[in-house]
């Protein structure tokens, strides 16, 4: 068998390629993604950054908390239509005192 091209460049080859395709999927994400809370009791805003793995919340009294959250839990939001965020919350905000 010919072997046309030597494995380091076809390692390099396919290491370029799947940064390029990273790349384009980490440019299509949403710096922020603004959360509808008019259904909450305690909620008033709810925004997530799936780049950075961050959860900022407003409270109906002005507080604002800030807190990680695991990126898997941000794109089930992101794309779960009838969300409890009050629920989503509690399940997956991780608040650290």
């Amino acid at each position: 068998m010919i072997q046309l091209f030597s494995e380091s460049f076809t390692l390099f080859f396919f290491t370029l390629l799947l940064k390029l395709m990273l790349n384009k999927i980490y440019e299509s994400l949403p710096l922020f993604y603004n959360v509808d809370c008019s259904d909450c009791f305690n909620l008033e805003a709810l925004i997530l950054s799936p780049i950075h793995g961050v959860a900022m919340m407003r409270t109906k009294n002005g507080h604002l908390y800030s807190a990680p959250v695991k990126r898997t839990a941000i794109f089930s939001a992101m794309f779960t239509k009838n969300l409890s965020v009050s629920e989503w919350v509690n399940d997956n905000v991780m608040f650290t005192y």
